[in-house]
C-alpha cells in the first residue's frame, strides 16, 4: 500500500512543463493543483523566493548604504576624487571598466537579456527548441526604473562632478548647490546620485532573484559599474553608494510580494500560456 506522498512523487530529474509552473504560487495555496505541481517547479520557486528579504532587511540595506555615503562625503570623497583627477587610470584599465559599465546601461542590459533569456531555461523533454524566459521583461523594466529613480533624485540635488570640481580651491561641501535644480547646470552638476550604479544594482537584484545561484556574479558586475563611475571621475564614492541604495530599494518592488510584483506575475503567467500552450 503506497502512502499519499508516494502517489504525488515525481522523478527527481523531471522538469516543469512550462514557466507557469515556476511562476505560480505555492501548491498549498492552490487546492486545485495541490497534488500536481512538479518537484522541479517547487525547487525553483524556493530558490527564487530566497531573495525575498524580510522587512528589516528591506530598509537596513539602503539605510546602511546611505550612512556610508554620508561618511564618504565627510572623509574620502575629496582625497579620492582629487587623486583620480590628477592620476587617471591607464588605458587597459580604463578600457576594461568601460566595458563593465554596460552592465549598468539599458543597451548593455538589453543585449545581455537577449542572450540569457533564450539560454537560461532547459528545453522540455523531447523538444529541442529553446524556451524564452517570460521573466525577462520584468527584469529589464525593473532595472530601467531603478536608473530612472536615480535620475529623479538628480533633479532634486545639485552636485558638481569630480571631473569639473576645483579641488585646490574649494571644500568638498562647496560642490553642493541649491535643492531642486531640475536640470539647471547641465550634466556636470548632476553627480548625486549615480544613475548608472542604481541601474546596475537594480539589474543585479532582479537577475539574482531569477537565478539566485549566480547572484554573487551579478553583484560583482554591479560593483564594477560603481567603480568605473569613480575611476572615470564621473562620480564620488558617496554618489555611487547613494545610487546603489536607490537601485536596491527600487528593485525590491519587483521581487517582493507587493502590488507591482503580483501584476508582473499575472502578466508572466499569461505570456507563458501564450508562448507555450499545454500539449493536448
Amino acid at each position: 500500500m503506497r502512502s499519499g506522498n508516494s502517489r504525488n512523487a515525481r522523478p527527481a530529474d523531471s522538469a516543469p512543463d512550462s514557466m507557469t509552473d515556476q511562476l505560480a504560487p505555492p501548491a498549498e495555496q492552490r487546492p486545485d493543483v495541490a497534488n500536481s505541481e512538479p518537484a522541479g517547479a517547487a525547487r525553483n520557486s524556493s530558490r527564487a523566493s530566497s531573495l525575498s528579504t524580510s522587512r528589516t532587511t528591506l530598509w537596513a540595506v539602503p539605510t546602511t548604504l546611505m550612512l556610508l555615503s554620508l561618511l564618504c562625503m565627510a572623509t574620502i570623497d575629496g582625497p579620492i576624487g582629487h587623486w583620480i583627477q590628477l592620476h587617471p587610470p591607464i588605458k587597459p584599465i580604463r578600457v576594461f571598466f568601460e566595458a563593465a559599465e554596460h552592465f549598468g546601461t539599458p543597451a548593455g542590459q538589453f543585449l545581455l537579456l537577449l542572450a540569457v533569456g533564450w539560454s537560461a531555461l532547459p528545453a522540455p523533454a523531447g523538444n529541442r527548441k529553446s524556451q524564452w524566459d517570460v521573466r525577462v521583461p520584468r527584469i529589464y523594466v525593473g532595472a530601467l526604473i531603478s536608473g530612472l529613480a536615480a535620475n529623479v533624485f538628480k533633479m532634486c540635488f545639485t552636485r558638481t562632478r569630480p571631473r569639473a570640481f576645483a579641488f585646490e580651491e574649494l571644500n568638498i561641501w562647496d560642490g553642493f548647490g541649491p535643492f531642486f535644480p531640475l536640470g539647471a547646470g547641465g550634466a556636470s552638476a548632476q553627480s548625486f546620485p549615480s544613475a548608472h550604479t542604481a541601474c546596475a544594482v537594480g539589474f543585479a537584484v532582479l537577475l539574482g532573484w531569477a537565478w539566485p545561484e549566480r547572484q554573487r556574479v551579478f553583484y560583482l558586475l554591479a560593483a564594477l559599474v560603481g567603480l568605473q563611475r569613480i575611476l572615470c571621475s564621473a562620480h564620488f564614492p558617496s554618489d555611487v553608494l547613494a545610487g546603489a541604495a536607490v537601485g536596491w530599494l527600487t528593485a525590491q518592488m519587483y521581487v517582493r510580494d507587493c502590488l507591482v510584483s503580483r501584476w508582473w506575475l499575472r502578466l508572466e503567467q499569461r505570456l507563458d500560456r501564450w508562448l507555450r500552450p499545454s500539449a493536448s
